[in-house]
């Protein structure tokens, strides 16, 4: 909710039903859990029910997380999403044992920009080796992309989302020796970026 000045958002890693009341207080109600009786039509207009599957979806003990987001301005404008993604998908740790390396202590493998921009895949191709990075743009205003990887890029294409080309892009030169590639998202919009990386 916000009134363009500021605004609080109720993030939760559950149900994404919600509804603000229309009375003076605007109280916030977010739906933790749906349960129902199983309804089966295995004939046209006859409807079977069994009574020993009732609450069957929901059986046992459950566990909720949420947060309570207040921020500056539209939620658009603000890292509300960012906020989202990480309750809803947070940082996964993996230890090894000590080895030889190349790779420095500190170094980003692919960058998103800008922090409004949501990523959604990082893939190999279908039908290619390309590195396909794939993210939308949930705001409200077209924003400019841009990747920036650990790798030179030799080539760069907008695909569509069968990773058909689209139009292509033109690489340049990244810090440390990476590459990078800029590219429109419009409003609401999804952008596919296929790219051929080089070693």
């Amino acid at each position: 909710m916000s009134d363009g000045k500021v605004g609080l958002a109720i993030i939760n890693d559950g149900m994404r039903e919600y509804e603000v009341t229309d009375t003076p207080d605007r109280t916030v109600a977010v739906t933790l859990l749906r349960a129902y009786e199983v309804a089966l039509t295995t004939v046209s207009w006859r409807w079977e029910r069994h009574p020993e599957m009732m609450l069957s979806q929901s059986p046992g003990e459950h566990e909720f997380r949420y947060r309570i987001y207040p921020h500056a301005g539209p939620w658009s404008h603000s890292d509300v999403f960012e906020e989202t993604e990480r309750l809803n998908v947070p940082v996964e740790l993996a230890q090894t044992a000590p080895h030889a390396g190349e790779l420095p202590k500190e170094m980003s493998l692919l960058r998103l920009e800008p922090a409004a921009l949501v990523l959604s895949a990082v893939k190999r191709g279908e039908r290619s080796d390309a590195l396909v990075v794939r993210a939308f743009n949930p705001t409200d205003h077209a924003l400019l992309g841009r990747i920036t990887l650990f790798r030179p890029i030799r080539a760069a294409r907008l695909t569509n989302l069968n990773e058909e080309p689209d139009s292509e892009l033109t690489p340049e030169a990244g810090p440390a020796g990476g590459g990078a590639v800029t590219f429109d998202v419009g409003p609401k919009k999804v952008a596919t970026v296929a790219l051929e990386v080089g070693s």
